[in-house]
């Protein structure tokens, strides 16, 4: 008979003690749908009466006891964010079968709390303190109130390390939950995210440092007497700037879980928060700010750009611009907030920049746009017609619209004004033009320019050398990257993988950009057995880009191919060609 493993006998006495004495008895139980992934549907009941309020509980069980009041559980990255998707409550419940002790915490936007570098590991170690422990009594306590909620909630925790900053703190604690309600708790770890509160000096002469787990900022503190912190009214009129700098740091970390911190933000901008939250945490909220609140974050723009916070009003240029397409209202205030910093009182040089560098980020958000902004940086600051990277820059936008010759005339600019500082590839740059046009020979001679100058030949720059010989060799008179890779599929269906091989790689040289069209070539060449073009492109792909060339040459070649013991072999040998150990 098979022999069960020790984790899954610990994990079924997890559920049968969840099941026994941690849920209120009069509560109901139910397995849920197996797509969740959860072990039980719990529903509150109240005075023998059902609630229609539930939650989902996830156990694990464990032989391991708590160190020095912290126990720890390896969760799966993926599964958290899986979480994340789900409407309904769900409350984790690490059981110690050593201890006989349970720790929760509610999962639904716990992913919101990781860091950029936690998100791609495979797994992120759940720590449970003494805050974390839970028992009936907790259950039946937030039974009547439970909410969803109850899953975004913040805690601000206070280390104790300080002493005479207990009364600061429990004043900053109020204070926030007088701005932000339940939203902000004041000693549940069971929450979302901590926010730590830790102190240096003096109330009256000292710092307090807010953490979150993405960023760190230290304010000072500079209260006149000690009388605010014995106030019983918690009036935000009657707080020190410093209080109302840390309450806004506290909603713009929350703002996240809470629309009463997000709308905080908004509506009271704070110059201090500026100067200290980095440009990184900046771009994250304005990234993740909800389409209806846009039309909000004129206050947050005006503030920006009085004092002189150019990069964050420029981030806010660009969510506003990205959120206006289809919707006239926030077309006419992203008109207005380019026109309220026009009319800021600063010089033609630094207005420039700002307009030079909106239009390089606006690049990959709207063409039109971006050159729309490129003309008002040169209009401002008419020294900018005097800089080859602004015609480079230029020139590339014209390219990607598919104004060729004129895209080879700003190159050309470029080229003259640069005297020798702009990317040696430039003459690439005019060659990807002429060849758009049709004038392979042209193309061919500035290659052989830039050949001249180059300190290394690559794979890359050998393919397009050698495609461009072939292109005037046999007189190609078609210049659509579309064309020739629609009829590579077509040759490949008939298995003509010589010709297919040909109309993908004019395809990838014609929109030197298009992966896909270079991944097809390289199939091509793996069944017509051109190892030479294998290689080729395959050294190609990894200079480009090599993780989405290896994902698109894996899905495939295993949506053409059964997986055998060479298949596998193969896509290993891939792997490592890819991404090579140190």
């Amino acid at each position: 008979m098979a022999k069960r493993p020790d984790n899954h006998i610990v994990g079924d006495y997890a559920v049968r003690m969840i099941s026994s004495a941690l849920i209120p008895e009069e509560w109901t139980i139910s397995i849920p749908d197996s797509d969740y992934g959860l072990d039980m549907l719990v529903e509150v009941v109240i005075d023998n009466a059902t609630t229609g309020k539930f939650f989902f509980i996830q156990s694990k069980g464990t032989e391991d006891s708590s160190c020095e009041g912290v126990i720890s559980y390896a969760m799966s990255v993926e599964r958290i964010k899986d979480y994340h998707r789900i409407s309904i409550p769900v409350l984790f419940v690490y059981y110690s079968k050593t201890e006989n002790k349970f720790w929760g915490r509610w999962m639904n936007w716990f992913c919101m709390s990781l860091s950029p570098k936690q998100i791609q590991q495979e797994t992120v170690s759940l720590k449970f303190t003494s805050q974390n422990l839970i028992d009936v009594d907790y259950l039946r306590s937030i039974g009547p109130g439970l909410v969803d909620s109850i899953t975004k909630r913040v805690s601000l925790y206070y280390d104790n390390s300080s002493e005479s900053f207990r009364r600061f703190h429990n004043k900053l604690v109020s204070v926030s939950q007088y701005c932000f309600g339940e939203d902000i708790a004041g000693d549940s770890h069971l929450t979302s995210e901590t926010i730590k509160l830790s102190y240096e000096g003096t109330p009256l002469e000292g710092f307090i440092i807010v953490s979150s787990n993405r960023e760190s900022v230290r304010i000072p503190i500079c209260l006149e007497s000690y009388d605010f912190l014995y106030s019983p009214i918690v009036r935000l009129e009657d707080c020190p700037d410093c209080i109302l700098d840390t309450i806004f740091i506290i909603a713009f970390f929350s703002s996240k879980y809470s629309a009463r911190c997000l709308d905080y933000v908004l509506s009271r901008p704070c110059q201090k928060a500026m100067d200290v939250i980095s440009l990184d945490g900046w771009s994250d909220f304005i990234e993740r700010l909800p389409c209806e609140t846009i039309n909000k974050v004129s206050d947050l723009f005006s503030l920006a750009i009085q004092s002189t916070h150019d990069n964050i009003a420029q981030l806010i240029l660009i969510a506003v611009f990205q959120a206006s397409v289809g919707n006239d209202g926030l077309q006419g205030l992203y008109r207005e907030l380019l026109r309220r910093y026009l009319r800021q009182e600063r010089n033609d040089e630094v207005k420039g920049s700002l307009f030079y560098n909106l239009a390089n980020s606006m690049r990959n958000v709207d063409l039109y746009e971006s050159f729309s902004l490129y003309k008002i940086a040169v209009r401002i600051d008419p020294l900018y017609g005097n800089r080859f990277y602004w015609w480079q820059e230029v020139g590339g936008v014209l390219y990607l619209l598919g104004h060729y010759l004129f895209a080879e005339l700003f190159y050309k600019k470029a080229r003259r004004l640069s005297k020798g500082e702009s990317r040696e590839d430039i003459n690439l740059l005019i060659s990807d033009c002429l060849i758009c046009q049709g004038k392979v020979k042209r193309a061919l001679n500035e290659e052989r320019k830039f050949l001249k100058k180059a300190v290394k030949v690559t794979s890359r720059i050998k393919l397009r050398m050698g495609l461009i010989k072939a292109m005037d060799s046999r007189r190609i008179k078609v210049f659509d990257p579309l064309k020739w890779f629609n009829r590579g599929i077509e040759a490949s269906r008939i298995n003509n993988h010589n010709e297919a091989l040909e109309c993908f790689l004019y395809a990838w040289r014609l929109n030197d950009g298009d992966i896909e069209a270079l991944v097809n070539a390289f199939v091509s060449a793996m069944n017509s057995h051109d190892k030479v073009a294998e290689s080729l492109i395959l050294d190609t792909i990894r200079e480009q880009a090599p993780e989405e060339g290896y994902n698109l040459i894996v899905s495939t070649i295993l949506a053409n191919t059964n997986p055998t013991k060479e298949v596998d072999d193969f896509l290993d040998g891939l792997n490592g060609f890819f991404f090579p150990k140190n």
